[in-house]
């Protein structure tokens, strides 16, 4: 049928060497980086949550 979209993961080993990020990678450590910031502010203010779905 085909190839699977999704393979099982595999464990690396000290002979494969190292293997450097991606540029998408780090993209989307960023914008995780980004949402836990903005998040952790909103909370900050207002512990209750209120605003954390929708700006007040």
């Amino acid at each position: 049928m085909g190839e699977a979209l999704v393979r099982p993961p595999v464990l690396r080993t000290t002979e494969q060497g190292d293997r450097s990020a991606t540029w998408t990678e780090l993209f989307f450590d960023l914008v995780f980086v980004v949402a836990v910031s903005r998040t952790s502010e909103i909370l900050a203010s207002n512990p209750a949550g209120g605003g954390l779905w929708f700006r007040e």
